[in-house]
């Protein structure tokens, strides 16, 4: 099949994440093949790294009405709801699309994923395990393991997680939020335990306190 200089182009600009540029391109594209699925998942991937939340979700419902059975779709459906914080449909959305695919960790990443965020902490455990299973060698997937570690109070697996996923992809950003997250709420716990050390051992400040 014959590739477009236009839709080569759009693949191109979609994967370097230069969204801006394809967002032209893809429009174009879709007014020409609006059912074409690979089309709609561009534009909801597009829409939601240029922070158009709404819109992106929209899409993403298109995207699914269109192809109710492509695991693909329903992924992009989970990714667009649970940026909007539609958890409840990001957790079915992503559950479908394990039942559809199930080989897939990056199925198994959204359960994990959206699994947190309605309280199902047990399936996230379960589903971050599976990813990580399935596809070791990605930071993703090593994010997840440490989303939910964190969750469960388990923060020095959290950190080797985040740690990992780093070590897969040094600009993992969002590894490395979690990571900064996670030194300045221990580097204020830090503070507030020598407080207390200094307030217990030295009676001149207590009576400065009252």
């Amino acid at each position: 099949m014959t590739v477009s200089p236009d839709l080569r182009q759009a693949k191109a600009l979609v994967g370097a994440r230069a969204y801006r540029q394809a967002k032209p391109i893809l429009a174009r594209l879709l007014a020409e093949s609006p059912d074409d699925k690979w089309l709609m998942g561009a534009m909801v991937q597009t829409l939601l790294g240029l922070g158009d939340i709404s819109t992106a979700v929209t899409m993403s419902e298109q995207l699914v009405a269109t192809h109710p059975n492509s695991a693909q779709a329903q992924r992009f459906r989970a990714s667009a709801a649970n940026k909007a914080e539609l958890h409840q449909e990001a957790y079915v959305a992503a559950l479908e699309a394990v039942r559809l695919e199930p080989a897939s960790w990056r199925g198994h990443h959204l359960v994990a994923v959206t699994s947190l965020n309605v309280t199902k902490l047990d399936q996230a455990h379960r589903a971050a395990a599976e990813s990580l299973r399935l596809a070791p060698d990605e930071p993703d997937d090593h994010y997840a393991v440490g989303l939910v570690a964190q969750r469960l109070g388990h923060r020095a697996r959290a950190h080797d997680s985040y740690r990992s996923a780093l070590a897969i992809d040094p600009e993992h950003a969002l590894s490395q939020g979690q990571l900064t997250r996670m030194d300045l709420s221990g580097t204020l716990a830090d503070r507030i335990h020598r407080v207390r050390h200094v307030l217990r051992l030295d009676p001149t400040v207590r009576s400065a306190e009252r």
